[in-house]
């Protein structure tokens, strides 16, 4: 069953990266505000009923940390990223791939937080959660280009275009389906790869990733 609810999220999370590219920006932040709200609210009846070490509950408190950092509230979302490791650990293998998302989203509170030694340490665990296989290899490619970023702060210039080109591998693997968190990737990477100087390539990510949004 959780396989299942599993590969139902992931489809409707590639229609609606499909869907929302062609609204325009006023109305997304309307929907992420509904959506960030009745998260919450789900989150509290759920926590309430005492399902508060299932894996879904572990996503939710997931989520809920994720929110916070994208709200500049880094510090209160550190406990929240506990409490989700705590429900992940208890089976390592089967909660692999919610690991890696796990690990990306800590790494990326813990730069906010100028823990940077921190945020290597799970942007590599989150590498080392991943089989780079079909959704992983996108995933895989977010990691690479958050550290390309992390590194460039740092001022490593030889890590962050090597962190780089492990994404630009990745999203230009054969095995990559053609859908719509495939293109969403490629048009949020491309602007990382122009920034740091590699115009040809975020020009044609760009453009396959609106090619694919039309045929989608």
């Amino acid at each position: 069953m959780d396989n299942e609810n599993q590969e139902l999220f992931i489809d409707l999370k590639d229609l609606m990266f499909s869907v929302l590219y062609s609204w325009k920006k006023i109305i997304l932040v309307v929907i992420v505000f509904a959506l960030l709200a009745v998260g919450v609210a789900f989150a509290k009846d759920h926590i309430s009923l005492g399902n508060t070490d299932t894996v879904s509950s572990a996503t939710i408190y997931l989520n809920v940390a994720t929110t916070l950092k994208a709200f500049k509230q880094p510090k209160k979302a550190i406990p929240l990223f506990e409490k989700a490791f705590s429900i992940y650990s208890k089976d390592l293998e089967k909660n692999r791939s919610l690991l890696s998302g796990f690990y990306n989203n800590k790494a990326l509170t813990l730069v906010d937080l100028k823990d940077f030694k921190g945020a290597i340490k799970c942007y590599n665990l989150a590498l080392e959660n991943l089989k780079f296989t079909d959704r992983e290899l996108t995933d895989g490619a977010i990691t690479f280009v958050n550290m390309a970023h992390l590194y460039d702060t740092l001022s490593n210039r030889q890590k962050t275009v090597d962190c780089l080109f492990s994404a630009f591998d990745l999203l230009n693997n054969e095995q990559n389906e053609h859908n719509g968190y495939y293109a969403y990737v490629l048009e949020k990477c491309a602007p990382s790869f122009r920034q740091f100087g590699y115009e040809k390539i975020a020009d044609d990510f760009e453009k396959l990733s609106r090619e694919i949004y039309e045929r989608t």
